[in-house]
């Protein structure tokens, strides 16, 4: 479980493994094929009854990545039910909904400053989108306050259920999908760069982001009686103030 593993580690390591684009083990049929891609680095693959989510680790020039997957799936028979850009200060997310034949496939990349990600979720027809119980991870993350506000806490995980407490304001920074989880503690800033994640803000934190789509933030207003700045960047998400 790679909790405080952050993109900037996952840049270099591929970078010393010489960026190879070589995938070893299959994905998905339907999806190998991006991950053949030049520049494309797979860093966790899971599957969950009719479910794959891949993460990957995106090195040198990739421009024009979105455009070619875009292409590729419309010549193997996908319809694009969606596209998007958002850009933003500092960082931009270009996002692909696709569909075909009782299969639904949401393609994520994220550009912040220099690093680079992609997420794929591919859903077969029946898949509930959830692991089964026996599957599901719960833990509860607590990072001293010896790290101080500079060290983020990243989360590259999917499907967690979980407690993340921070403190001395620390920085949430969620890359994974399809993660029920609660902040607590004081944190200065919570990001959200992927999809479908359930998250309730118990935490006092000054600015929550969301870049990605389909997440669901609640956050709490005994615990921020100032409320956050929130900036909504993606698309179909919902941020909703509780007590």
């Amino acid at each position: 479980m790679n909790i405080r593993r952050t993109f900037a580690m996952a840049l270099l390591l591929c970078l010393a493994a010489g960026a190879s684009t070589v995938f070893a083990d299959s994905a998905d049929p339907e999806i190998d094929w991006i991950m053949a891609l030049s520049g494309i680095q797979a860093t966790t693959v899971k599957h969950a009854g009719g479910r794959v989510d891949v993460v990957c680790t995106l090195v040198g020039n990739t421009s024009g990545l979105i455009g070619t997957i875009r292409e590729g799936l419309k010549k193997r028979g996908w319809t694009i039910a969606e596209g998007s850009d958002v850009q933003a200060v500092g960082a931009s997310v270009s996002k692909i909904v696709a569909e075909k034949a009782g299969m639904h496939l949401l393609v994520s990349t994220q550009e912040v400053g220099v690093l680079q990600s992609m997420q794929l979720s591919l859903t077969k027809s029946g898949a509930s989108g959830m692991p089964a119980t026996s599957t599901t991870k719960q833990a509860e993350v607590a990072v001293g306050e010896s790290s101080g506000a500079s060290q983020a806490i990243v989360i590259d995980d999917s499907h967690l259920e979980r407690t993340v407490h921070c403190t001395a304001g620390q920085k949430v920074v969620l890359n994974g999908s399809h993660n029920e989880l609660t902040i607590t503690g004081k944190c200065g800033a919570i990001e959200l760069y992927s999809s479908h994640n359930h998250i309730v803000v118990k935490a006092q934190t000054e600015r929550i982001r969301i870049l990605g789509s389909y997440n669901t933030v609640e956050w709490s207003k005994s615990a921020n009686p100032t409320a956050p700045q929130v900036a909504n960047l993606g698309s179909d998400n919902e941020v909703e103030a509780i007590e």
